[in-house]
């Protein structure tokens, strides 16, 4: 498989992470967690607090923070973090937020962006379009601030205008397919810009990630890829945006930049076929974030069934990259070793979900 096409200047791959060492457990929902909903459920985004410690999420709705010296000695500080309203108006988009990526320059004031979504199922309202649970699925990115290190967040404006990038269209129990903004990847600052990329779902279904920044100074000074350049998306771009990846699907959950071979990363999940089938983390590089290279396999996880699952399903995914020695306080930026941090668990025969938030060391070699 060629890892980097001609695009990127050179016939053989820039970059190859090889696995240095054991995973370990950063947190066990079963041991760790404050209550029943509190999991990891998204890729997880850190930065380091004025104290030097750093603050890490990768939680639930709950939002709850794991704070420590370094990846393997995080506690969950139960009592912080923030929990969306639940409110059933689905408009207003203030039912359920999970933070996605994090900013900040002291370690005390942070800026956040959020995926907060409403379903009409949670609230027991009924989606003429189809019966599925995700059914009327409806998404936005919001903004989000702390004063307090991370460990208490604040709408940056009351609902509706809590959102930095609203869907294009309002709720609709006649529209089936899930739609507007659905998650961002952590934010990554480089040439005075927090570059992120944002996953999309139009109104036809169709899903694409696009290249997305916005300004340290204002969350809601975004601009989109358009294909051409960057466009001003108050200028009624929205899901204009041009789908970045090329072919296949490439649905990226964290990014981050290297700065000594000038290259970024992305990291993503997919299944792989195989017996037994696995589910697998793939990176793709680049070096302006439009032409990626060709996806190659970081890490794969076997999905078979086992004794110590009882038969049940396997759980993997939610992937991100931190390098806990980087002198970028967001974690943005990696060196030539770091660590792949991903979700793994299973469903039990009750439906109850256990899952546990790994770390494996990865270095790179030429």
């Amino acid at each position: 498989m060629a890892l980097v096409p001609p695009a990127l200047g050179q016939a053989e791959p820039p970059i190859r992470p090889v696995q240095a060492g054991a995973s370990f457990v950063v947190m066990d929902q079963a041991r760790d967690q404050c209550d029943r909903r509190d999991g990891p459920d998204t890729p997880a985004v850190a930065f380091r607090n004025a104290r030097g410690d750093i603050v890490l999420f990768a939680s639930s709705y709950r939002n709850v923070p794991l704070a420590g010296p370094s990846l393997a000695r995080m506690r969950k500080v139960c009592g912080a973090g923030f929990a969306a309203a639940g409110n059933p108006e689905p408009d207003l988009l203030d039912d359920r937020t999970w933070i996605d990526g994090v900013y900040t320059e002291d370690g005390i004031t942070i800026t956040a962006l959020g995926s907060a979504s409403y379903i009409p199922h949670r609230h027991g309202r009924s989606c003429a379009a189809g019966p599925a649970r995700t059914d009327c699925w409806l998404n936005g990115i919001v903004g989000l601030k702390s004063t307090d290190g991370g460990m208490s967040f604040s709408y940056l404006s009351p609902p509706p205008n809590h959102l930095v990038l609203p869907p294009d269209d309002r709720f609709s129990d006649q529209v089936r397919v899930p739609r507007g903004y659905v998650w961002t990847t952590n934010l990554v600052l480089k040439d005075g810009w927090l570059n992120t990329l944002v996953r999309v779902r139009t109104h036809n279904g169709v899903s694409k990630t696009c290249l997305m920044r916005v300004s340290p100074k204002s969350a809601y000074s975004w601009e989109y890829w358009n294909g051409r350049g960057f466009a001003d998306i108050r200028d009624g771009g929205k899901n204009r945006c041009a789908p970045i990846g090329g072919r296949g699907n490439f649905p990226a959950r964290g990014l981050s930049f290297l700065p000594e071979q000038n290259l970024w990363l992305a990291v993503y999940d997919s299944r792989k076929p195989g017996d037994p089938p696995g589910r697998g983390v793939f990176f793709r590089v680049s070096r302006d974030l439009v032409e990626w290279s060709e996806p190659a396999m970081m890490l794969w996880v076997p999905l078979a069934k086992s004794r110590s699952t009882r038969g049940q399903s396997f759980l993997m995914g939610y992937p991100s990259v931190i390098d806990e020695t980087s002198r970028d306080r967001n974690f943005g930026q990696i060196g030539k070793s770091f660590h792949l941090l991903h979700m793994e668990g299973y469903t039990d025969e009750n439906g109850a979900t256990f899952r546990k938030l790994m770390a494996t060391p990865f270095r790179l070699a030429p």
